[in-house]
């Protein structure tokens, strides 16, 4: 007899019904063969649960064509080879308690489960048959640690009802073998830069000895990537190796997909959008990482990263000079860089134009820096370049003059910006200033003072008095007296420079006197700032009878100027004192005068002495 033949007897006699009276009636039994299946999903590993469903349809008790129910009892005797046994009974899906009927444990060990209902379960039964479908009669238990994949689980069980029982068929469960899994991670691009949408796609794989159970795939795009919860898609499933994509993780932001069974040697790929959303530096990797867990706690994790790129460009604008003034050029350059490390910026273009009074030398646009030729359109107002494609961290230099015209608005930061845009990229400004100043200008004053009624005679003292006085609203520079003395004039000393009516209204000041020409030299004359100075100089004999004195001021960019003095020279012959020599000659002759004065004052000299013979 076969081992399911033994256990049918087994499970006839832990019920109390006899073999030969099984056999005896079994030709009489009119009602369809139940069935027991394993309703546990796939094949199972030791350690796994496992649960058989012997099923019977309420149509069978009705039509049957059986007297009354009496008795009703469905049996199931399991194996050594399963543990933790328990059984419930389900009617149209729902389970029964213990008014319907009681479970009992039996046999040896306690393996026979038996549902037998009671009188007053038999008669709810009967009584909702008409719109019942099914009994169901369900085992469960845990598979032994001791069984190895490949091993076979046979189960059969048992329904009497009255006198009559029927086996089922039987059902058999294989053991697989532990599931192995592997998964990977890849992304449409490996750069992207935000408002991008990066496709990802999680490929998972058993490539185990046995199907795994519960497995979820969870996947959370990392910070700066948004998830686009519509875009989940499961491919690569079917039969009973189904998925359910959790909405209410994916609506915060979350991939979760679960996978009941994943038979050995199956295979499917879950894919979804996502939008990169950070604002953080180039270079940052977006960070994403996939993990899977199955119901029995093995792991796996994949990761993906995306460098983000940030493509942008600076523009700096620059005057070579703060101040320019008229008729004068200031240099203008352009700085342009592309920002990004990674990315060209294409169809770049540059505008930028002076302020207004100030005129662009057309032929003076430059463009350095680049290894093809842009496109530079120069007009008077304004200029453009256009760059086909600006290399990822290239830096272009744009450089151009510009003239200042009569028209310009004086003594007034001008500001002018250039601006800078391309495919993509949102437009950039830079502004420079410069100011126009108000051509230089000074006031020059020389008064000259003669003894009497601008006649001097020979051996008087002439003085002169300059002025000089900056009247332009910023500095003027290299500020320059030149004073030849004519002939006849004798400078008696070297004269000082003092000046007045600002802070600092003069620096730097030199006074020296070369081959009769005085020259006062001021390298920086401040607005509102004037400079004097006063000297002397004495009348010879060598002086003809008109003496003109010209002094000419110049300074840097301005017009130089001249003013003159013209006095009469005459030749009386005026006794002096006894005692000597009128107080300028002794000056000169004591040494206080320049030694080329004392050499001009000889006939002067000798005239005195020949007066003062004579009387």
């Amino acid at each position: 007899m076969s081992t399911l033949g033994l256990l049918a007897l087994t499970v006839l006699a832990s019920l109390g019904i006899g073999a030969n009276q099984a056999l005896a009636s079994s030709p009489t039994v009119n009602f369809t063969k139940p069935t027991i299946k394993t309703t546990s999903p796939g094949t199972v590993a030791p350690g796994d649960p496992i649960e058989w469903t012997i099923t019977v349809k309420l149509d069978d008790l009705r039509y049957g064509g059986l007297p009354a129910i009496t008795k009703l009892i469905f049996a199931d005797s399991l194996p050594e080879t399963i543990s933790d046994i328990d059984g419930h009974m389900y009617f149209n899906n729902s389970e029964l308690h213990d008014d319907w009927g009681e479970l009992t444990h039996s046999g040896t060990g306690n393996r026979t489960l038996k549902f037998t209902f009671s009188s007053e379960g038999i008669a709810a039964l009967q009584a909702k048959a008409a719109t019942a479908k099914t009994l169901d009669f369900r085992v469960t238990g845990t598979v032994s640690s001791k069984l190895q994949a490949g091993d076979r689980i046979d189960n059969n069980g048992l329904i009497t009802m009255n006198e009559i029982t029927q086996d089922t068929y039987p059902g058999s469960t294989t053991l697989s073998g532990n599931p192995d899994y592997t998964l990977t991670k890849n992304a449409d691009k490996a750069q992207a830069k935000k408002g991008d949408t990066v496709s990802y796609t999680l490929s998972v794989a058993n490539t185990g000895e046995g199907d795994g159970k519960n497995v979820v795939i969870e996947d959370t795009p990392g910070a700066g990537l948004s998830l686009v919860a519509s875009s989940i898609q499961v491919n690569g499933l079917d039969g009973e190796s189904t998925s359910t994509t959790d909405s209410s993780a994916s609506s915060s932001g979350k991939v979760k997909v679960t996978v009941p069974v994943l038979k050995q040697s199956d295979d499917f790929t879950i894919t979804y959008n996502a939008t990169v959303t950070s604002t953080s530096a180039e270079g940052t990797a977006l960070q994403n990482s996939a993990t899977l867990t199955d119901g029995n706690h093995r792991q796996k994790t994949a990761e993906k990263s995306v460098t983000l790129v940030a493509p942008g460009i600076t523009l700096q604008k620059a005057a070579t000079q703060e101040s320019v003034g008229e008729n004068e050029k200031v240099d203008y350059t352009l700085t342009l860089r592309n920002t990004s490390s990674v990315l060209p910026a294409t169809n770049v273009v540059v505008n930028d134009a002076p302020p207004t009074g100030l005129t662009i030398d057309t032929g003076s646009a430059e463009v350095q820096g680049l290894d093809t030729s842009p496109q530079v359109k120069a007009t008077e107002s304004s200029l453009q370049v256009d760059i086909a494609s600006l290399p990822a961290a290239k830096t272009v230099t744009i450089t151009y003059q510009a003239t200042a015209q009569p028209s310009a608005v004086r003594e007034q930061a001008l500001s002018s910006s250039a601006t800078a845009k391309a495919d993509g990229i949102s437009q950039v400004t830079s502004s420079a200033q410069v100011t126009v100043l108000t051509n230089p200008h000074f006031e020059f004053t020389m008064t000259g003072h003669a003894p009497t009624s601008n006649t001097a005679s020979v051996g008087s003292s002439v003085s002169f008095d300059v002025s000089i006085t900056n009247d332009t609203p910023h500095p003027l520079k290299q500020v320059q007296l030149s004073n030849p003395l004519p002939e006849g004039l004798v400078l008696t000393k070297v004269p000082e420079i003092t000046t007045d009516g600002a802070e600092r209204a003069a620096s730097g000041g030199k006074v020296q006197l070369d081959d009769a020409t005085l020259t006062a030299t001021v390298p920086e004359l401040e607005s509102s700032g004037t400079l004097h100075m006063t000297y002397s100089a004495i009348v010879t004999e060598e002086a003809p009878n008109s003496v003109t004195n010209t002094a000419t001021v110049t300074a840097q960019g301005a017009d130089s100027q001249n003013q003159s003095y013209t006095f009469s020279v005459t030749r009386e012959s005026t006794p002096l004192p006894q005692t000597g020599l009128p107080p300028a000659m002794e000056l000169l002759l004591g040494g206080g005068g320049l030694s080329t004065a004392a050499l001009g004052i000889t006939g002067v000299v000798r005239a005195v002495r020949r007066e003062d013979r004579e009387d």
